[in-house]
């Protein structure tokens, strides 16, 4: 979703996701995450932690789906599971 948006002109300014997992993984495949990224459950975050922004959208994982090169186990990894069935 993210790289639809970049490239219809739309700027990063939040993200979020409450799998321990992305914050170690995210790094490496997106370098600015450090800007913007906000590990925890949403709902536990403080209206400082969310910018106000004039769009906002949500959606399933598909870190999964975007880098299968990466091999099986980086996919467990990213998932927290042991064994995909």
């Amino acid at each position: 979703m993210r790289l639809g948006l970049e490239k219809e002109g739309w700027r990063l300014a939040f993200a979020n996701d409450i799998d321990p997992n992305k914050e170690e993984i995210l790094p490496s495949e997106l370098p600015d995450a450090d800007r913007h990224f906000v590990p925890g459950d949403i709902n536990c975050l403080s209206s400082s932690q969310i910018p106000n922004v004039s769009l906002a959208t949500a959606s399933f994982p598909a870190m999964i789906y975007r880098w299968p090169e990466r091999g099986k186990d980086y996919r467990e990894k990213l998932l927290g599971i042991s064994k995909i069935h």
